[in-house]
């Protein structure tokens, strides 16, 4: 009798080691998984944010580094606020990527 409860004992032992490992394995894999999709949610955002940095840049391309160079018929040819016959409030719209769209759409 006395060997049978022990291979009962053993035999529950090793089943509760069993589950208390299968669990932490699980666990971790969760865990991985989580942080793949964080890394990749994070990695998703970094990029929208260079697309968006890319297309600031693109609808800034009207500027110079100085910012005081405009390029208002995209063919490369630029010139400053001074030199446009242009009213205060139209120059003031050069400095505004979407006002400096619509001044390159509606001025074709």
């Amino acid at each position: 009798m006395n060997k049978k409860k022990m291979a009962l004992i053993t035999v529950i032992a090793i089943t509760i080691i069993a589950s208390i490992s299968f669990v932490a394995i699980r666990n971790t894999k969760n865990n991985n998984a989580e942080k793949e999709r964080i890394a990749l949610a994070e990695s998703d955002k970094l990029k929208k944010e260079q697309e968006k940095k890319e297309e600031t840049k693109n609808n800034n391309a009207n500027t110079n580094e100085n910012g005081n160079m405009y390029n208002l018929d995209n063919t490369g040819t630029k010139v400053t606020k001074d030199e446009l016959d242009l009213s205060n409030e139209e120059k003031a719209m050069l400095d505004n990527p979407e006002a400096m769209e619509w001044f390159r759409n509606n001025n074709k």
